[in-house]
């Protein structure tokens, strides 16, 4: 009986061992190519050569793809060697990693801004506002100027950027975000909520001549605000009396104005 157990205990650590050595083994052998990935990345932090960079990189990537600072890198050394559809699956990998997720999508809003390619822009700023812990305030508003009429012109998605960047302001008294909104609006034939949205704006009536514009504008499309119209004109005219796209649009509409310093009673 006694060695009946001894047979057993010894087939039960055989087999133990079988199991655990070649784990202990595999372990050991990542370990080992994390650390020799970790070596080539400070190699290549320190390297000035993009080149032989780019190659240190490639090489502690392909230990290592999941290290969030290797990939991050990398993706970035193969852009400054255009290199963008490698960079692209290197970022991919990279955004993988939450520490790193915003850093890739702000480094690719940020490098195709610059290089004017909107639309790429775009989409990896719609990344980042998705982001819950991202303060969003500046990427929304980005997101409105790109969408906007000096951008991609969808005025849609202006607006609704624009909206959130409002949301999101930080000094609730800065209310110059509600001009964008009102212009976008504008764009798309919406006068009554670019004026709703132009007599929120503080300046409108006062000293900021191109909303006062905007504003005659809107009202000059919609047949039913004629006095409207003639009211904001002469309103606009005591401050700009010489304006004469302003003057025209009086003439156009047939309505009398009160110009300040001139004997002339109409825009004729």
């Amino acid at each position: 009986m006694l060695k009946r157990d001894s047979i057993l205990h010894l087939l039960v650590v055989l087999l133990l061992s079988i199991i655990v050595i070649p784990v202990t083994y595999a372990t050991s052998a990542e370990s080992a190519k994390v650390q020799q990935a970790t070596k080539l990345y400070n190699d290549a932090l320190i390297e000035s050569d993009i080149e032989q960079k780019e190659y240190l990189l490639g090489k502690a990537y392909g230990l290592n793809p999941d290290d969030g600072n290797i990939s991050f890198l990398y993706g970035k050394t193969l852009l400054m060697r255009k290199k963008e559809i490698l960079a692209k699956e290197v970022f991919q990998r990279a955004s993988r990693d939450p520490k790193f997720k915003s850093r890739v999508f702000n480094f690719l809003a940020d490098h195709y801004f610059r290089q004017k390619n909107l639309i790429s822009a775009n989409i990896y700023l719609k990344k980042l506002v998705e982001i819950p812990e991202e303060d969003n305030y500046l990427n929304n508003y980005r997101l409105g100027e790109i969408n906007g009429k000096d951008g991609l012109k969808y005025y849609e998605d202006s607006i609704k950027f624009y909206k959130r960047a409002y949301e999101l302001r930080r000094f609730k008294d800065n209310k110059d975000i509600l001009f964008q909104i009102a212009e976008s609006y504008f764009y798309i034939g919406k006068y009554i909520e670019t004026i709703s949205y132009l007599k929120q704006y503080p300046h409108t009536n006062k000293n900021n001549q191109k909303a006062f514009k905007l504003l005659i504008k809107s009202y000059e499309q919609l047949e039913d605000k004629k006095e409207e119209l003639a009211y904001h004109l002469n309103e606009y005219l005591k401050i700009w009396p010489y304006d004469r796209e302003v003057l025209a649009v009086a003439h156009n509409a047939g309505i009398k104005t009160i110009r300040v310093g001139s004997s002339d009673k109409t825009a004729d």
